[in-house]
């Protein structure tokens, strides 16, 4: 996990560098790497939504005197958590495949497999920091900016 976060921490602080590393990265590699933090993530987005949720019912119960069924709220809380954990998995997968489909419409300079690549990687604000919904319009456009930089630098490495 260590090498996956500090590939996608060093192309946010510098991606031109970053992409020109990517280079040599296969699809298979980016394609592993990104199911492994999507687990990951997902794992950390699922374990803080239910920590949240339970601490809401104790708070609830503590300082206002509701009634709490914990059989029923650790239910909901499980269920709540499992959800966001397929979403982020499903969406993290699903949504990138999908935007792919679209974005090959309007790039034809690099073959698709690296497209693919720069895609997944562009993605890594989303991924990293999407669970902070306030952030969303500014991580949209950081990724925008990361998928424009990686086609660029692969264009120069890999022309069609």
């Amino acid at each position: 996990m260590k090498g996956i976060l500090g590939r996608r921490l060093a192309l946010l602080r510098n991606p031109e560098k970053g992409f020109a590393e990517l280079r040599t990265v296969t699809l298979e590699t980016a394609v592993a790497e990104h199911l492994k933090l999507l687990i990951l993530v997902a794992l950390i987005a699922a374990l803080v939504q239910f920590l949240f949720f339970v601490g809401m019912s104790v708070y609830a119960q503590q300082a206002h005197g509701a009634t709490v069924q914990y059989a029923r709220m650790l239910n909901y809380a499980f269920g709540i958590a499992g959800g966001v954990g397929l979403f982020y998995m499903v969406g993290g997968s699903v949504l990138v495949l999908a935007a792919s489909a679209l974005l090959r419409v309007f790039v034809r300079s690099i073959k698709y497999t690296r497209m693919l690549t720069v895609l997944i990687y562009a993605v890594s604000p989303l991924v990293l920091f999407g669970w902070f919904v306030v952030f969303l319009p500014p991580l949209l456009i950081w990724a925008a900016f990361l998928f424009t930089t990686g086609v660029r630098v692969m264009q120069e490495a890999h022309p069609r």
